[in-house]
């Protein structure tokens, strides 16, 4: 995912998956893209996951503003 918005301090990025009742089952580190500014990734191995229906809450916070944002996913056998 990409960040963008005014100067401020660098921003600070977590991801945590959380279980289908929104519950945070892990932490996901978040690294900077190389060569691509203002781009972060999360490497989430999907083969460690049981069946079953998953949510990543992305946070950024910088300064004293907060974006969250939720993406809804699925694992099938």
């Amino acid at each position: 995912y990409e960040v963008s918005g005014p100067s401020a301090p660098a921003p600070t990025h977590e991801c945590r998956l959380l279980n289908r009742s929104g519950q945070p089952m892990t932490p996901s580190s978040v690294q900077p893209v190389p060569n691509r500014e203002g781009a972060q990734q999360v490497d989430l191995p999907l083969s460690a996951l049981p069946t079953g229906e998953y949510v990543l809450e992305f946070k950024v916070t910088a300064g004293e503003g907060t974006s969250t944002q939720f993406l809804g996913f699925r694992v099938v056998s």
